[in-house]
């Protein structure tokens, strides 16, 4: 073997050192290929999931959303009913408790500027205050 290499000449060394480089290259090539490629799909699954998550997360979201409005839109049909009112006349004090939808109790009182002496008379000496939260 080592006398037919002996007797081979430049012109036939070409062609099979360009065909050995050309497949150490091409190796070499689909090797790095390969690698990009499972990274590109790595990163498409990733992506993907990361969709598919974010999909879920929004629906959630629409769905309290719907949620929230119902109990709003429910809440604001309710509260054109009159709610429960305990009034306490002091002078000329009113002190109104209340309590809203959720259960919170409340306190407001009001000043009125009205008395009957000798007939029914108005002054205005009026004021209402904040309402004060009693309980939770």
């Amino acid at each position: 073997m080592h006398e037919f290499l002996r007797h081979l000449d430049v012109a036939t060394w070409i062609p099979i050192v360009i065909s050995a480089i050309s497949l150490v290259y091409t190796i070499i090539k689909n090797y790095y290929s390969d690698k990009r490629l499972k990274h590109a799909e790595k990163i498409n699954e990733e992506n993907y999931n990361w969709k598919k998550n974010f999909d879920i997360y929004k629906e959630e979201n629409r769905q309290k959303d719907i949620l929230i409005q119902n109990l709003l839109s429910e809440q604001n049909i309710r509260a054109s009913i009159i709610p429960y009112f305990n009034i306490v006349l002091e002078d000329n004090k009113i002190k109104n408790e209340y309590s809203d939808l959720i259960g919170n109790e409340y306190e407001q009182e009001f000043r009125c500027g009205f008395y009957m002496l000798d007939c029914i008379a108005y002054n205005l000496n009026n004021t209402s205050y904040k309402p004060i939260l009693l309980k939770k």
